[in-house]
């Protein structure tokens, strides 16, 4: 679902993805968001909806395939986020401290 975006390219990247409704969407529609731009919309062929551990970085439902890579300030909301709603997480300034990676 990432609409011929490739964000692999050793650059961080703001990537959201949301589940309607919101403004109007059906439930089990799902956008991807790239750096603040909607890149792919589709169905939500799989919800979850019991508690529970979430999985950030798996890839499905159980599956064993995980992203490879570093993953940073992971927020969940118990709503759709709007269009607006992500471009205003992406224009928010980020704090860089600049601190040593290579041992990582």
């Amino acid at each position: 679902m990432w609409g011929g975006a490739d964000p692999i390219d050793g650059r961080w990247h703001h990537v959201v993805q949301t589940v309607g409704p919101a403004a109007g969407d059906a439930v089990g529609v799902q956008k991807l968001y790239l750096d603040g731009v909607l890149i792919a919309t589709g169905a939500a062929s799989q919800m979850v909806a019991a508690p529970g551990a979430a999985d950030v970085g798996r890839l499905g439902l159980g599956g064993n395939d995980f992203f490879v890579g570093m993953v940073d300030d992971v927020r969940l909301f118990d709503h759709a986020l709007t269009p607006q709603d992500v471009r205003a997480l992406y224009d928010m300034p980020v704090l860089n401290l600049g601190f040593d990676q290579s041992s990582l």
